[in-house]
This record gives C-alpha cells, sequence and structure tokens, in this order.
C-alpha cells in the first residue's frame, strides 16, 4: 500500500470524544500515514449552533489524543449548506498538501460513495428531471436528492447524513481538481442517537450528559471548562 504522509479529516469535535480518536488514527494506520491535521469549526458549528467548549479547548483535546496540527475552518464556510462546509475545509486541507482526507460513513464504503457522487456532480438527464419533480412538489433537497439517485441506483439505496457530507467532500475535491485522495471508516452508530450503549457514543448523546453533570467519561475525554450554548446566546 501506497504511504500517505498526511492524513487530514474534517470535524467540530463538540465534544472531542473516542470515536473520533478511532476514525483518524484508523485511517493513520490504514494509510501508513505519518501525521493526522484536523480542519475544525471554531466558536460556531453547523446548523448555527454555538460549540460546547471552546476552540482552544477542543483543538488542545484533539492533539492530546492523536492529532498532530488543528487548523480552524472559518465561520463563513461553517455557517453554510453542507456543499460549502465541504468546499471550504477540503480547501484548506488542498492548501496545507495533505495527501489523504478520511471522514466517517454510514456505508463505509468508498466505491459506493464515488459512485454517488459522480450522479450528484454530473446530473445525468434522469437526475436532474426528477430532481426537478420532486423540488417542485416540495419535498426538500435532501429528500429530493436521495429519491432522485434511487432512479438510477435502485430503491435499496439510502443515503444517510454522513454519506451526504462524504459525497459533498469527494466533489469538493473534483471542483478543486485536488490530488488529495478520499478515504472512509465506517461508523460505528448515529451521531443523532442520544443513548450510549456500546463502546462509543455519539457528540450528540455525550452533550446531552455534559448538561444533565451525568459522568461521560468512558466515552470522551473529561473536560473541567465552561460550557456554552446557544440558549445563552437567545435568552
Amino acid at each position: 500500500m501506497k504511504n500517505y504522509k498526511t492524513v487530514g479529516t474534517v470535524c467540530e469535535y463538540n465534544p472531542f470524544h473516542y470515536g473520533h480518536s478511532y476514525n483518524f488514527n484508523k485511517a493513520k494506520s490504514d494509510l501508513n500515514a505519518d501525521y493526522v491535521v484536523c480542519v475544525m469549526s471554531g466558536s460556531f458549528v453547523q446548523r448555527g449552533d454555538v460549540a460546547i467548549f471552546d476552540k482552544w479547548t477542543r483543538a488542545k483535546t484533539a492533539v492530546l489524543n492523536g492529532a498532530d496540527l488543528v487548523v480552524e475552518l472559518p465561520a463563513y464556510y461553517v455557517l453554510q449548506s453542507a456543499k460549502s462546509f465541504a468546499y471550504g475545509a477540503v480547501s484548506v486541507l488542498n492548501a496545507i498538501g495533505a495527501d489523504c482526507i478520511t471522514f466517517g460513513s454510514e456505508s463505509g464504503n468508498i466505491d459506493h460513495l464515488n459512485k454517488v457522487a459522480d450522479i450528484v456532480y454530473n446530473e445525468p438527464d434522469a437526475f436532474k428531471t426528477e430532481l426537478k419533480k420532486l423540488l417542485d412538489s416540495g419535498m426538500g433537497y435532501p429528500y429530493s436528492m436521495e429519491n432522485a439517485i434511487k432512479k438510477i441506483l435502485g430503491n435499496d439505496f439510502c443515503l444517510m447524513p454522513n454519506d451526504s457530507l462524504a459525497i459533498n467532500y469527494i466533489n469538493a475535491l473534483k471542483e478543486l481538481k485536488s490530488n488529495i485522495i478520499p478515504y472512509t471508516v465506517k461508523r460505528t452508530n448515529n451521531y443523532h442517537l442520544t443513548d450510549t450503549d456500546g463502546e462509543y457514543a455519539s457528540a450528540t448523546a455525550i452533550r446531552k450528559m455534559i448538561f444533565e453533570d451525568t459522568d461521560y467519561s468512558d466515552y470522551a475525554p473529561k473536560i473541567c471548562e465552561p460550557t456554552y450554548s446557544i440558549n445563552n446566546i437567545e435568552s
């Protein structure tokens, strides 16, 4: 296998947990890479929420758990669509000179993700026609896109949240004509889950535990810093 010097990953670490270190350490091991570079959201995260810990604390926690460098993704990209988020993050990794980008996905199948990304990027006529029809019917874009892809790949196709973001990363590489190689690690859980069954817990579940003052040390490094919430801004 080719040796990759630097593996890049895009993250929010809201908060950093052991599933995150599993993802980039597995990619680093699988690809015989020397370094892991993380492009991380700052004070705000996707969908406009406030990060639960400040960006310096989150970056330090990542470095203490295996990352070699953490750089900030400008808020301009963080607070836009998934497509812009991915484009901004990949642009940073491209400028740094990363050899590979790793991301978690529900499918864990890079060939499948590349095939779907090609459809979304090239927009064949069957896809465009079905997408327009579904959007005109009032269906939201993510569901319209998934069902338009089903028109081509068959009804067994299912687009999960991290798969969808992975497709945006792959297509950002195309837009930038980047030589970065995409690599995916299969997710072990759903990042929306609020329970903590199994070895890893989602960031959603850990945030819930933190706000409920429940011990979360089995799932994430313990951070003794002030927490933040969008509720503090809204009130």
